[in-house]
């Protein structure tokens, strides 16, 4: 993996280079829609724990990778090497203990520029589809720029992924650039997209999305990654 040289500016679209190139990583099946139930149906709540990624979490990772990137899917070096990167955010939702086995349902690897936070590469299993995860990771993409103090949050997509753009949208991501023939398997562009973080609009925008999530999908989330910033910087 080359990491970003230290004038990589993200939010002025001067992005790290990977050493593969990815497929989109939030593609449709990883996008939240309204869970299977009878209309109007309150659905109970689904406990689930955002937690740092270990290096014990690597294979359930990779096994994931493979069932929903297939020929796309990063290996296990990938993750392992992310480890040793001092930019790297890796987050891990399962849920929690008393509401079912502590696998992996999802995760987000995020990296912390110097004025934007990049998103990566983000899934969730295809079992845990349809309940509104990824979108609780793309919020916590938003956490850690706060944490860091960034003035974005930046991402590629592919421009053929409308479910992934609406969702984007929702959160005010806007294509500020493109990367031409990015996509290996196909040639196709990848759109260069990025949403403000510091603004009162953009917290407000925020506030109502994350209140919208819960009504829809009723996710209780206890969050062990609040403070990660700190406890990286503390001696």
């Amino acid at each position: 993996m080359l990491w970003p040289s230290s004038g990589a500016r993200a939010a002025t679209l001067v992005q790290p280079a990977m050493m593969e190139r990815r497929g989109d990583h939030l593609r449709i099946g990883s996008l939240p829609t309204k869970p299977p139930g009878l209309a109007g149906e309150s659905a109970a709540p689904c406990h689930y724990v955002l937690r740092p990624m270990t290096a014990s979490d690597i294979p359930q990772i990779v096994a994931i990778e493979r069932r929903v990137f297939g020929a796309d899917a990063w290996p296990a070096r990938a993750f392992q090497e992310e480890q040793r990167n001092r930019v790297a955010y890796y987050f891990v939702l399962t849920p929690a203990p008393d509401a079912g086995p502590g696998v992996i349902a999802g995760y987000v690897g995020l990296w912390a520029l110097s004025d934007a936070v990049q998103i990566v590469t983000i899934a969730v299993r295809p079992e845990s589809q349809r309940g509104g995860l990824g979108e609780l990771l793309v919020q916590r993409a938003f956490a850690l720029a706060e944490e860091v103090g960034a003035e974005a949050v930046t991402l590629e997509c592919r421009e053929s992924n409308a479910p992934a753009r609406r969702l984007y949208g929702k959160y005010g991501f806007a294509e500020v650039g493109r990367r031409r023939r990015y996509y290996q398997d196909n040639g196709e562009d990848a759109l260069i997209l990025t949403a403000p973080v510091l603004s009162a609009a953009a917290r407000c925008r925020r506030d109502q999305l994350r209140s919208r999530h819960w009504a829809r999908f009723g996710v209780v989330l206890r969050d062990e990654t609040a403070g990660v910033e700190e406890r990286r910087r503390a001696p």
